[in-house]
């Protein structure tokens, strides 16, 4: 019984590494649970297929990116607030260890047309992402309409600037991006 009060904590952890290293559909419900040391039968007790564990990793993600970007944020006024939350979107991979990328992305560019369930969760994550960050724009003076924009390509700029990084092996390009970014959003 010790499997099963470990075993959801370590699958989604390791489904998460495995999906950002190698992708949805190279990762096999025997390889996370080889990685894991959990059995199939505990596997199989815990998410139904390994979309469901796909889904269950998003909701994962979502929870540590929400964390660590907009936790304890309403301690700032609202510019700081914004430059703490690029900042903090520049320390993104290396202080989750997702050095590998955002597993929004990767699943997204991988399986968003063929798998509808994981479709709708990486919708419904990158909303709240978007609605978060132009919370925070918003606040700042922006019109509502013009943060929901920018928030969208805000994420549109960091996750690129995540695949840039990763594909040359230069996580320097993410603060570069970011920064080019804040410099141009911030003149209105």
């Amino acid at each position: 019984m010790r499997e099963s009060y470990t075993a959801t904590p370590r699958l989604l952890y390791v489904a998460t590494q495995l999906f950002l290293k190698q992708g949805f559909a190279a990762t096999s419900v025997d390889q996370i649970c080889r990685t894991t040391g959990v059995s199939k039968g505990a596997f199989f007790h815990y998410y139904h297929s390994k979309d469901d564990a796909a889904e269950a990793a998003i909701d994962y993600f979502w929870e540590l990116l929400d964390d660590y970007l907009f936790g304890g944020l309403d301690l700032f006024e609202p510019s700081p607030k914004i430059e703490r939350i690029r900042e903090r979107m520049i320390e993104l991979p290396e202080h989750l260890h997702f050095e590998n990328g955002s597993l929004l992305a990767v699943v997204a560019n991988e399986v968003s047309d063929s798998q509808r369930g994981i479709r709708v969760k990486l919708e419904e994550t990158y909303d709240k992402w978007s609605d978060k960050l132009a919370a925070a724009l918003e606040a700042t003076g922006y019109e509502t309409q013009f943060s929901k924009r920018l928030a969208r390509q805000w994420i549109a700029v960091y996750e690129g600037a995540v695949a840039q990084a990763k594909a040359h092996g230069d996580k320097n390009i993410i603060r570069e991006q970011l920064e080019l970014f804040g410099k141009l959003a911030y003149r209105q």
